[in-house]
């Protein structure tokens, strides 16, 4: 019985075998007939290379003229430190703090902040603000924030009001008055 059994496995095995050679060289023949024929119908020839432009060189003919690149001896300068030191001699109106430390909400615009909340501490009244990334910042009346030197002035349950300084055109600065309302 066991060598039934083996020279069964023998013939079933070599049934297979002679079955998947026979496949093979079938498939085989029609996939190279299909290259083939596929090849002859899509030639396709490549275009040529565009010919290379030649460079035309070019000769700066204006030396004569004054060189847009360096100072006009002809227009009189007075440096920046000494306009500010003038102007700030002068002029009577509200200005920047120059000398005051800079406060982490002043390097964000006021559109990208928002007011999500209020906290109340022995009747002071903190307002909650978002950044774009989602960081919540707690400010007072007194804190700064925006781009132009904005103090918050007041404080309610629903809105934050802003006092900026904006630069005019007479190198001066004028107030205006910004409101951030709580978001819902």
């Amino acid at each position: 019985m066991k060598k039934y059994i083996r020279n069964h496995k023998i013939t079933i095995a070599l049934l297979a075998t002679a079955i998947l050679v026979g496949c093979y060289n079938d498939s085989m023949e029609s996939v190279d007939d299909f290259i083939n024929h596929t090849k002859k119908k899509n030639q396709v020839g490549i275009e040529p290379l565009p010919p290379i432009k030649t460079y035309k060189g070019f000769v700066y003919g204006a030396s004569a003229f004054r060189n847009p690149f360096e100072k006009d001896s002809s227009i009189k300068e007075i440096s920046d430190s000494k306009k500010k030191l003038d102007i700030d001699k002068d002029y009577k109106g509200p200005k920047p703090d120059s000398k005051r430390l800079k406060e982490i909400l002043e390097s964000l615009p006021l559109d990208s902040l928002k007011m999500v909340g209020t906290l109340q501490q022995n009747n002071f009244i903190w307002a909650l603000i978002m950044d774009k990334q989602g960081t919540v910042f707690r400010v007072g009346v007194g804190n700064y924030l925006g781009l132009n030197d904005g103090v918050i002035v007041a404080i309610t349950e629903e809105k934050i009001m802003i006092k900026e300084l904006l630069p005019d055109s007479q190198g001066g600065w004028r107030e205006q008055d910004t409101v951030i309302s709580l978001v819902h």
